[in-house]
């Protein structure tokens, strides 16, 4: 059986295929259109380029596709929203305008994707909706090394969660609780991170960065817009918001009272700003904190697995690692919504064929990969000078000792937005400068 996971409607569009209960291929759209968190949207209504790698890598054409799996539930997401929606602006001319242009929209796109691929796989290809935060739960879950594990899923909303508890057990992945948005860490965390003038659901990691240079001097004040529970969830106080969650400034002019007005994206990093990411981080640890313990106390596992796009704050991970109650916690890569390609695709294959046999994941490398033939070629069509060395690294080792920076290319690409080798950025650890330079001529971001 030939399944294929998509992922990514409006963010981070992904494909995964699955060749004979073997995972063959994992890969973000943005590798293929050169946008970052590249779309199904933005590439035409499918992750045309990732589904078309993942369908070479395996040695099919489109209709060799058996089964689709799709990261989303749409019509569970409209019911789900326009409920929430309604009870905040009792059914306000604002609001209906704001579900015709945007909820049904939305309704309409997804429902196109699924008529678009059907058209161009073979007549009775079997295609399956997919509850989201199971696909993040199964992307991690099922590729680990447990037999048992506690799954905590993280991000800003699926269809309305943002937060679910999971116990698995072999084929099984069963809900515990869940939490719904508004009241979600991926919101509240996107929504400062845009408030700190970064790109909001891109730039979440330059905050984690920025946290280290403050202290949490807002911290009480922020528990006061987000309240944090015993268990580790939280609730917003809906009196620093706008009240119907929606446009691109959630917070209102109370918020900014409080906290100062909101940073431009070309206004200079002040400690200010250093130290409201350092409470921001703190917030958020805190809460994953907790929400670990609860499930633990639910649970009573050694093991968790962890998904969803908060799970990508690598100081909250190893801070969760060190001081949480799980003695082994298991991460993929692609934890954020691109990996629900993945986790679509183990559903259809454990949960809809039954299928026991599962796969351990030893390594990310699920991308493509070139020969030195069509490197060769493609340097040669863009004019691009070039020279071919038989010991490739003692040539790279010469120059990253001469204090330049070699960008490294070999076998298939990493599964997931971080450079694990593969596709990596080498440099002399050893000067103390080296950072500022790659940051200033190679990534062209903030210093930090």
């Amino acid at each position: 059986m030939n399944i294929l996971g998509l992922a990514g409607l409006l963010i981070d569009g992904a494909s995964c295929l699955i060749k004979n209960n073997k995972i063959v291929a994992a890969i973000e759209e943005e590798r293929y259109s050169r946008i970052k968190h590249a779309s199904m949207v933005q590439s035409g209504g499918l992750p045309y380029g990732s589904i078309n790698a993942c369908i070479k890598i395996g040695g099919l054409s489109w209709k060799d596709i058996d089964y689709i799996g799709y990261f989303l539930e749409p019509w569970r997401e409209l019911y789900s929203l326009s409920q929430f929606r309604f009870r905040r602006s009792c059914f306000s001319p604002s609001t209906l305008a704001y579900y015709q242009t945007y909820y049904l929209d939305t309704l309409r796109r997804h429902l196109a994707v699924q008529k678009l691929i059907k058209s161009k796989c073979k007549d009775d290809v079997k295609f399956h909706w997919l509850s989201h935060h199971l696909c993040h739960a199964a992307s991690a879950y099922f590729i680990s090394p447990y037999d048992e594990s506690a799954i905590l899923t993280i991000d800003a909303r699926g269809e309305l969660e943002c937060t679910a508890f999971y116990h698995a057990k072999g084929n099984s992945i069963k809900k515990l609780l869940s939490y719904n948005f508004p009241h979600s860490l991926g919101f509240i965390y996107a929504t400062m991170t845009d408030y700190l003038g970064f790109k909001s659901n891109s730039d979440e990691y330059k905050v984690m960065g920025l946290a280290s240079f403050g202290r949490p001097a807002f911290y009480e004040k922020l528990k006061d817009v987000v309240h944090i529970m015993p268990d580790g969830h939280i609730r917003l106080n809906y009196s620093y918001f706008d009240r119907f969650f929606r446009g691109k400034d959630y917070v209102n002019e109370k918020f900014y009272s409080v906290f100062g007005p909101k940073r431009e994206a070309d206004e200079e990093l002040t400690g200010r700003h250093a130290d409201f990411a350092a409470s921001m981080q703190l917030l958020l640890e805190e809460s994953v904190m907790k929400m670990a313990n609860h499930l633990h106390n639910m649970t009573g596992l050694k093991n968790l697995c962890l998904a969803g796009g908060v799970a990508l704050n690598c100081t909250m991970n190893g801070r969760l690692s060190k001081e949480g109650p799980f003695k082994s916690i298991f991460l993929q890569p692609a934890c954020h919504d691109a990996g629900c390609a993945l986790g679509a695709a183990l559903l259809v294959k454990h949960q809809i064929l039954k299928v026991s046999e599962r796969e351990e994941l030893k390594n990310p490398y699920l991308g493509a990969e070139f020969s030195n033939e069509q490197i060769k070629q493609q340097l040669d069509e863009s004019k691009i000078s070039h020279q071919y060395h038989d010991d490739i690294i003692s040539k790279s080792a010469e120059l990253i000792a001469a204090g330049n920076i070699v960008g490294w290319f070999q076998g298939r690409a990493e599964w997931g937005p971080r450079a694990l080798g593969n596709r990596s950025i080498l440099a002399d650890p050893t000067r103390a400068d080296m950072k500022d330079l790659i940051n200033k001529h190679v990534k062209h971001r903030e210093e930090f």
